[in-house]
């Protein structure tokens, strides 16, 4: 009786520390689309696999970039440390099962999350920034998306910058999001007239504004699952008409982590497993 009453004290704790509220994926949402290295192709589909213009004649879209071919393969053109980012791996993507986007697309977290800027292809990478905002709800200014230093929520609180692009690949931080449900920006600020966003595009595309109503520009794929789970967000930071739809101007990984308490609350329940062990031995 003993032995059970244990296991459950266990089983519970485990319970409590994978169902805390950890970067999950809105509810209601298409599933994740596997793919692999056959599928790149740069027609088009997945809507991310474009016809990148960078490292030409060589491949460099993102599905290149995780996978370590193309450009970015051992002998590709690519810098050595934009090589070494990779993970290697094809990660499922979020989309449609014909290959689309999801326009509207936002996450849900109450814990901390751990963030990385891994690589920008970007000539506008000196001017680029990116972080959270509130889901459906915009600050009223969009120059308030360029407010620094990262992890600075907004004067109106609805906007929290995670990296600009000058603090470059390697930069980290870890957040927490003001609100339990938040989307994904990335801003460009105008190089003519510093202070004041050029454009900015949303994970919820149907926030975007004039020909980008509706089209996503943000990438994601699925690295990890289960109570902590991680993405790679890729990004195009130009209007879809004219751009070479990459998603590799400006790459995150975001993974939930656990705060504190809750490790706190796992390391309770080391005792009992150390107990377990002696009453079997």
């Amino acid at each position: 009786m003993k032995r059970f009453v244990l296991f459950a004290l266990v089983a519970g704790l485990g319970l409590a520390v994978g169902t805390a509220q950890a970067l999950t994926l809105q509810p209601n949402v298409a599933t994740w689309q596997s793919w692999g290295v056959g599928d790149l192709n740069e027609n088009g589909t997945p809507y991310w696999d474009g016809n990148s213009d960078d490292y030409n004649p060589e491949p460099a879209n993102i599905g290149y970039w995780l996978t370590k071919t193309g450009a970015f393969a051992p002998i590709g053109s690519a810098p050595a440390a934009v090589k070494n980012a990779s993970p290697g791996a094809a990660y499922p993507y979020l989309g449609n099962a014909d290959g689309t986007a999801i326009t509207d697309v936002y996450f849900q977290s109450t814990t901390p999350n751990w963030a990385a800027l891994k690589i920008e292809i970007a000539g506008l990478s000196a001017w680029n920034y990116f972080g959270i905002y509130k889901q459906g709800d915009l600050p009223a200014n969009l120059n308030e998306l360029l407010t620094t230093p990262p992890g600075t929520i907004g004067s109106s609180g609805k906007s929290m910058l995670l990296f600009k692009g000058t603090d470059g690949p390697g930069a980290s931080l870890t957040f927490v999001s003001p609100w339990a449900d938040f989307g994904f920006y990335l801003a460009t600020e105008d190089s003519a007239n510093p202070g004041n966003v050029l454009r900015a595009f949303f994970s919820e595309s149907s926030l975007n504004s004039g020909t980008e109503l509706n089209k996503q520009h943000f990438a994601f794929f699925q690295a990890k699952s289960g109570a902590y789970p991680a993405y790679y967000i890729g990004t195009e930071d130009k209007p879809l008409g004219g751009s070479d739809k990459d998603y590799n101007d400006l790459v995150v990984y975001v993974q939930a982590i656990p705060d504190a308490s809750t490790w706190m609350l796992f390391l309770s329940g080391v005792p009992a497993l150390a107990l377990l062990r002696r009453k079997k031995a």
